[in-house]
């Protein structure tokens, strides 16, 4: 009388199929993570973007950047050079509304400033097109009083179409293809 069991052939296949399932979702769950930091990304810029609309209505300008303590200079990768104001780093000029990477002298406009997802946790670039650079990822800010930029720059996960809102006009290839995400005022456009 033969006993049925499980040949070596069918044990095989059954791992197999079992390792190609496991790396799907490995992957998927992946992708869902860096779209939700992404998403993320976007939700920042447009929460820094309603607060600066809401100091200009009480203010005569935005929180300008042309002598900020905490701004040491630089610029995010890409853009053109500094003229008449300084470009603040998140993790240089810190995350107090007051005196951080946006200055607005008091927490009345947000609590506290948002830190990029990633930059927040290990302060690398995750965007190959800014490796060879050097260029520092995380939310970058600049305003001269009258016109304002915000750019998260280095840090993207997907690629913004040129048709993106939030696709940063200054900082694409020349294909359109867009490197950051950014919110400004009109003047600020080229920045």
């Amino acid at each position: 009388m033969f006993k049925r069991a499980f040949t070596l052939i069918e044990l095989l296949v059954v791992i197999a199929i079992i390792g190609i399932l496991a790396t799907t979702v490995i992957v998927n769950v992946a992708n869902a993570r860096r779209r939700a930091r992404d998403t993320r990304r976007r939700a920042d810029l447009k929460s820094l973007q309603t607060a600066l609309e809401a100091y200009a209505q009480d203010n005569p300008n935005y929180p300008s950047t042309a002598s900020a303590p905490n701004c040491s200079g630089g610029t995010p990768i890409g853009g053109p050079p500094v003229s008449g104001y300084l470009w603040c780093y998140e993790k240089t000029a810190g995350y107090d509304p007051a005196n951080g990477y946006v200055p607005f002298g008091s927490a009345q406009f947000l609590s506290t400033l948002p830190s990029d997802p990633t930059t927040g946790k290990n302060g690398t670039n995750i965007d190959t097109y800014c490796t060879p650079t050097g260029a520092q990822a995380g939310y970058w800010y600049a305003s001269d009083g009258k016109d304002y930029k915000i750019v998260a720059a280095c840090t993207l996960e997907s690629v913004p179409a040129a048709s993106d809102p939030l696709n940063d006009p200054a900082r694409n290839d020349s294909g359109g293809i867009g490197k950051a995400f950014a919110v400004y005022s009109g003047g600020a456009r080229n920045w």
